[in-house]
């Protein structure tokens, strides 16, 4: 994962990962913490290596990541993944191409 951000300076905390179900708000507590980043005014930074493995039982979930550093939250995203592979309703064929 490479962060950036819009802020005037740059900002070193720690990647943390906490899952919810698909479609799921981000969670109060960032969850596990994970390697350091750095994010940059802008441009990229470098490469940090999240692992995220679904829930014992989970066939779907949201991964959300999220940057902090002192002790809050100043960054984050999020990816819906699934293990199923079959179309469901509102899949777009061209997409998968």
């Amino acid at each position: 994962m490479r962060v950036s951000h819009h802020g005037a300076e740059p900002v070193t905390g720690r990647l943390h990962t906490a899952w919810t179900p698909v479609f799921g708000p981000a969670p109060e507590d960032p969850g596990e913490p994970g390697p350091a980043a750095e994010a940059k005014p802008f441009p990229l930074g470098a490469p940090a290596e999240v692992r995220a493995v679904l829930p014992d039982g989970w066939t779907s979930g949201r991964p959300h990541i999220a940057l902090v550093a002192d002790g809050r939250v100043v960054a984050r995203s999020a990816v819906d993944a699934d293990t199923r592979t079959t179309p469901v309703i509102g899949d777009d064929v061209r997409a998968r191409a």
